[in-house]
């Protein structure tokens, strides 16, 4: 039976001394024997009794699997795939100990073009109350070390906490936002980088299989779950939006370092178009890709009139080319700046509940300067972010890698702003000279090259050189706040010198 998932192909077979389809489970002490029985049967109600809860599966150039629901789906996937092709196992040892029991044996198959071949395997099962759960299965000395969030730089250690509030009478949509705030003391109880509702709801929306991203249940964040903030002493705010799609804990190695370094940090989700929002509970309000918010934009995603202005402002320097550009692109999406605008009143809303946080809350209260806020965000939510910095409600503000939909274009920044730029390939990065016309406010273009869309979010740990490229967006996002939310003496475009693939352009000093 051939498995295939995005990072290998694995086939989960029959024991080739078990080929009677009524066999009775119970009829073998060795658990290879008992899968290979459920696998025989495709018995997923068998597998689910067999498998301890926190069960792992480590295969060769795959991420860990983990989770029993998450394992039965893995086995339910493999049953449906093509299974012409003769593989089985093979049981070499057993032996049984006080805690449970470790059987090794091989792993015969035929890969893609037919050819023969095997692996090691090793299962590991422990003994709760008068059962014999399998809660390891390692094929081919595949286990590897669980990769935890990179350390904060600053001298805090980070709480978190979760807020969510229905629909009222004065508000026409819910507020879901997480904070990440500075703490005295520490603690080895660190909350796990995502929750199983997280990972799961990751995964039906994007349309994986659960497999594929079960394992960030097992990375451990910086954070300590509702601790009690440092008392007597207010911390400067910055509020961030996510890119369309995205969700409030997307960005959590940057959260984690600038509250580490004395900041308040909220994250927001959005109705209908984040991928979910996360309650006080840990439950998630799933959406999908495939809502009437998603539907109706599909156009404006697609079109080829808006591709063409994009394909513009992301290669011509000619500033008026771009201005023209940028108002024509604005024009094509109405529904993006009203994507925007609703952001943006979401924003509004979570600080008015900020507020009263700030007055009330047991854990967080006192510990709010709202004279000293920042706001920044990715993508829809940098374009938010612009769109916030045409108003004087915050001190500074960051687009990264948005191009700035909404009224922007039309009105002018009133606080010191930097826009950041991926540039993946050649002289292709968003251009923002519009904004610098008329500017009297500090403005910076930081451009860096070998970085993707993508790479602004927790998706860059997972890739080659990624806690250098978190690292870098650590220190440019903090350093900008530092210099307007804190009054610091920092030289922003020194940070050009010390990383090689950034450049940072002063557009406008005041």
């Amino acid at each position: 039976m051939k498995f295939k998932i995005t990072f290998v192909f694995l086939s989960f077979v029959i024991l080739a001394s078990c080929q009677n389809k009524k066999q009775n489970i119970n009829n073998t002490n060795s658990i290879i024997e008992k899968l290979a029985i459920i696998e025989n049967t495709n018995d997923s109600e068998l597998l689910a009794q067999l498998l301890h809860h926190d069960a792992i599966v480590y295969i060769p150039d795959a991420p860990i699997i983990y989770g029993r629901e998450v394992i039965i789906d893995l086995f339910k996937y493999s049953w449906s795939q093509d299974n012409s092709s003769f593989n089985s196992y093979r049981v070499d040892s057993i032996k049984e100990n006080n805690k449970g029991l470790i059987e090794k044996g091989i792993y015969f198959y035929k890969d893609n073009k037919g050819i023969k071949k095997s692996m090691s395997l090793k299962i590991t099962c422990i003994k709760k109350e008068n059962s014999v759960l399998l809660k390891e299965i390692n094929y081919n000395n595949s286990k590897k070390e669980i990769q935890n969030l990179p350390k904060p730089t600053g001298e805090y250690q980070v709480g978190q906490s979760t807020h969510y509030y229905e629909v009222s009478e004065s508000r026409k949509r819910p507020i879901a936002f997480q904070i990440w705030y500075p703490l005295e003391n520490d603690s080895n109880d660190k909350i796990a980088y995502q929750s199983k509702n997280v990972a799961r709801s990751i995964s039906n929306f994007l349309g994986w299989p659960s497999f594929n991203n079960s394992f960030t249940v097992l990375m451990k964040s910086n954070s300590i779950e509702n601790a009690q903030v440092i008392s007597n002493q207010k911390f400067p705010v910055v509020i961030y939006n996510h890119g369309y799609g995205g969700f409030s804990s997307v960005y959590q190695t940057v959260f984690e370092d600038l509250a580490s370094n004395g900041y308040m940090v909220v994250s927001l989700g959005h109705k209908d178009e984040s991928a979910m929002l996360i309650k006080e509970d840990g439950s998630v309000i799933e959406n999908s890709s495939k809502n009437r918010f998603y539907i109706k934009r599909q156009p404006e995603l697609n079109g080829r009139e808006i591709g063409f202005e994009q394909a513009v402002i992301l290669n011509s320097n000619n500033s008026d080319e771009v201005t023209k550009a940028y108002k024509k692109l604005v024009q094509l999406s109405p529904l993006h700046t009203e994507s925007v605008n609703l952001w943006t009143l979401d924003t509004k809303n979570v600080i008015r509940e900020l507020r009263k946080i700030n007055k009330n809350h047991k854990q967080l209260r006192g510990s709010f300067d709202f004279d000293e806020m920042g706001i920044f965000g990715h993508s829809v939510g940098g374009a938010t972010a612009g769109e916030l910095a045409s108003e004087t409600l915050f001190k500074a503000g960051i687009n990264i890698d948005g191009f700035q939909f909404g009224n922007l274009i039309y009105s002018n920044l009133k606080i010191p702003f930097m826009f950041i730029s991926s540039n993946q390939e050649g002289d292709r990065y968003l251009r923002v000279s519009p904004f610098a016309i008329n500017n009297s406010h500090d403005l910076y273009h930081t451009i860096i090259s070998e970085f993707t869309h993508n790479s602004f979010s927790d998706l860059c740990l997972f890739t080659p050189n990624g806690e250098k490229d978190i690292q870098l967006q650590r220190e440019l996002i903090l350093s900008f706040f530092n210099k307007y939310l804190k009054n610091e003496n920092v030289k922003l475009t020194n940070l050009g010198n010390k990383y090689s693939n950034t450049k940072i352009i002063n557009l406008y000093s005041n």
